[in-house]
């Protein structure tokens, strides 16, 4: 392997663990802002005030308790039932938009490294006898095939030639054979 090659690699190698750096500071980063977007948005659009200014009552061993006096268990289970749904839709829309980003570095990555291994590939495959002799055999059948009709064209224009000028007069002797 030559100098150049080898610090090409090198080179190459280092992009390598720059862009792994620099991804996985960039998901810290990510998740660090998504979790602060989450509770920015639970903050904004949930309102918890009803928990502290509820009047708690006991009955034996349960507790439980209203927002005022008007309310009875049914209003308090629907309060409740808002306020996790509301909490449930803001989780599943952040889902979605995650698991988008995340496809989308999936794909990116994915065909980052797919270019990254042709290209090694490539390279290694026409440093090799094997790329030389597969590319004999198929310049070789395409030359074969390439004369072979040539061959066959130039034969049938031949014999129409010969057949105009026997219609002529002319003796033509001998035969022509198309392979």
């Amino acid at each position: 392997m030559s100098t150049s090659t080898s610090s090409a690699l090198a080179d190459t190698s280092k992009d390598q663990k720059s862009a792994y750096w620099t991804c996985f500071c960039a998901g810290i980063a990510g998740g660090i802002l998504a979790t602060l977007t989450i509770i920015l948005l639970l903050y904004s659009f949930v309102d918890v005030d009803f928990i502290t200014n509820s009047s708690c009552f006991s009955n034996g061993p349960l507790h439980y308790c209203f927002f005022d006096e008007k309310w009875d268990s049914g209003e308090y289970l629907s309060a409740i039932t808002t306020f996790y749904g509301t909490i449930i839709t803001i989780l599943i829309g952040f889902l979605a938009i995650l698991a988008t980003l995340a496809f989308l570095v999936v794909r990116t990555s994915a065909g980052h490294h797919a270019k990254e291994a042709m290209e090694g590939e490539v390279e290694r495959f026409f440093a090799s006898n094997a790329s030389i002799i597969l590319i004999d055999e198929k310049l070789g059948n395409l030359t074969d095939k390439f004369v072979e009709a040539k061959t066959r064209e130039l034969a049938v224009r031949l014999e129409t030639i010969i057949t105009i000028l026997e219609e002529d007069g002319y003796d033509i002797p001998g035969t022509i054979t198309a392979p």
